[in-house]
């Protein structure tokens, strides 16, 4: 009994000696937060061969209000480097939750960037990267002094979740970006005429460059083409045989199942558009009780929303982008290899595209 109650004296011994090893060890490698500028946003810009980059990071010490620091550099890390000799306290990329490219920057090519990004282990996967309509430095200049709640990434952050803009992260961009049969699409910044930044649509890639950039509807258009989707409003157009007006859909949730055919050579993709919506604003002629009007609203909804679909889809393949992967689901239809620079050389121009929309609508009329 003695030699069991001795052991344990020892072993707790041992531990108490060991806590402050393991503890000491551990500061080694830790940085305090308060000593460290934790950067959140950081864009990209070229001046000539160097590279120019802008870092937004909250300064605690003032209420975490927005501060800017610049750097150039040949390199990512030497343009890091240079932004870190401008801080009085070293930076920090852990917490980094946008990367915007200007455009003139991401029209040339953005590969090498992504490579050096996609090889640091800190960084999240929900990283999102961005085009700014313009220099990220002028962008970002107004932002100075601001409180957090003007950074850019909670702007995007709150469009996702209203449903305005596309979800993306780091992990959706880079499957799109190197997988076959299909292309990245990322939001696109700008600036109204007040000087605020706004989301002003969607920019496409084609390969590694910004190739086109979609306004808001067409952005709406692709994110329910896309696959799963909540909330969204889009302006809608009605009439009956006296009279116009315009009325707001009102997403609720949706989903899209895409289909192949192929028939007398022609190869057919068929997007079934499954919508969950209100209508809204309505105007007053519409008797949306009425089951003739009913079917009236359903069936025009459909045929808009078809139309400028197939515009849409149809603009996508005038500009050699294909952000819905339709190179991918060909190659899964597909059983000899596929050959990505032979199919959208050839192939993806003379697809053909079907959309049909099913609408479900919900009341939005109680009290009336």
């Amino acid at each position: 009994m003695m030699n069991k109650l001795l052991l344990r004296r020892v072993l707790c011994c041992l531990l108490l000696l060991a806590l402050p090893v393991v503890t000491l060890s551990g500061c080694n490698n830790s940085r305090i937060v308060d000593h460290i500028n934790m950067v959140t946003v950081l864009g990209f810009d070229r001046d000539k061969s160097e590279l120019v980059g802008t870092a937004l990071y909250q300064d605690y010490d003032h209420e975490g209000k927005i501060e800017i620091l610049e750097g150039k550099g040949q390199a990512v890390n030497l343009m890091l480097d240079a932004i870190n000799m401008k801080s009085s306290q070293p930076i920090d990329l852990g917490k980094l939750c946008l990367l915007v490219f200007s455009k003139e920057f991401a029209e040339a090519g953005i590969e090498h960037i992504i490579k050096t990004f996609c090889r640091d282990p800190l960084l999240s996967s929900n990283l999102v990267i961005a085009i700014a309509d313009g220099s990220s430095a002028d962008m970002f200049k107004d932002l100075k002094g601001k409180g957090s709640e003007w950074l850019p990434y909670f702007l995007l952050e709150q469009n996702v979740k209203s449903g305005n803009a596309p979800f993306s992260n780091m992990g959706i961009f880079l499957y799109d970006f190197y997988g076959q049969g299909r292309d990245a699409f990322v939001p696109y910044f700008s600036k109204d005429g007040k000087g605020n930044i706004e989301i002003k649509g969607m920019g496409i890639f084609r390969q590694d460059k910004l190739k086109l950039i979609l306004n808001p509807r067409e952005s709406l258009l692709l994110k329910m083409l896309g696959g799963s989707y909540e909330g969204g409003n889009m302006a809608v157009n009605l009439r009956n045989s006296s009279s116009e007006g315009v009325s707001t859909l009102s997403l609720i949730k949706g989903k899209v199942r895409p289909a192949v055919t192929r028939a007398k050579g022609t190869t057919t993709i068929t997007y079934h558009e499954y919508i969950d919506a209100t209508v809204r604003d309505y105007p007053a002629w519409l008797q949306i009780r009425s089951e003739d009007h009913y079917n009236l609203l359903r069936t025009q909804l459909e045929e808009q929303i078809e139309q400028e679909s197939l515009q849409l889809l149809h603009k996508f393949q005038r500009n050699g982008v294909d952000p819905l992967g339709s190179g991918d689901l060909i190659r899964a239809h597909t059983r000899k290899p596929f050959e990505e620079e032979k199919f959208y050389a050839g192939e993806y121009g003379s697809l053909k595209f079907r959309v049909v929309p099913h609408i479900l609508l919900h009341e939005s009329w109680i009290g009336e």
